[in-house]
C-alpha cells in the first residue's frame, strides 16, 4: 500500500472523526479517543481504501481538536466577509483539517493537501462548497 492511499484513507478517517465531534463535542483527550473509536471503523470500507495509516489519522484528529480555534480564526481570516460559524459543518471540517496539514505537515505540498480537501468536498458535500473551500485553501497556500 502507497503512503498516498494511506494518506488518502487517513484524511476521510479523521473527517469522519472530526465532523461526528460537531454533532456530540467532547472536552478531554479521553473523551475525543472515545468519540473515535465510536466512528464505526466499517465507515472506511465505503471509501475502497486500505485501513488508513492510524497514526496520521489520530495525529490530525488530535491536532485539528486541540487547535480548533486557531484554525476557524485562519478560516475567517481567508474567507473575507463569511464567519465561521455560517459555514455548514462539512465545509468547516475539510478546511480545519486541510488548514492543520498545511500549517502542520511542511512536507506535504499545498497543491497535494488542496486536492485531498476537494476530494472530501467532492465526496460530503456540493460543487459550491468544493469552490469556497477551493478559494480559501488557495489563498492560505499562498501566504504558506
Amino acid at each position: 500500500m502507497s503512503l498516498k492511499v494511506s494518506r488518502t484513507a487517513a484524511r476521510v478517517r479523521a473527517f469522519q472523526v472530526l465532523y461526528s465531534l460537531q454533532f456530540t463535542p467532547v472536552s478531554s483527550a479521553e473523551e475525543l479517543k472515545l468519540a473515535a473509536e465510536q466512528v464505526p471503523e466499517d465507515a472506511d470500507e465505503s471509501t475502497g481504501l486500505p485501513a488508513p495509516s492510524t497514526d496520521f489519522a489520530w495525529e490530525m484528529i488530535k491536532g485539528v481538536w486541540a487547535n480548533e480555534a486557531a484554525l476557524d480564526a485562519a478560516i475567517a481570516d481567508y474567507s473575507r466577509n463569511w464567519r465561521v460559524n455560517r459555514l455548514g459543518k462539512v465545509e468547516r471540517t475539510v478546511l480545519r483539517l486541510a488548514l492543520y496539514e498545511m500549517k502542520n505537515h511542511p512536507d506535504v505540498p499545498s497543491r497535494v493537501i488542496i486536492s485531498e480537501a476537494l476530494n472530501l468536498a467532492a465526496r460530503f458535500a456540493n460543487d459550491q462548497a468544493r469552490h469556497f473551500i477551493n478559494g480559501i485553501l488557495d489563498a492560505a497556500a499562498q501566504s504558506r
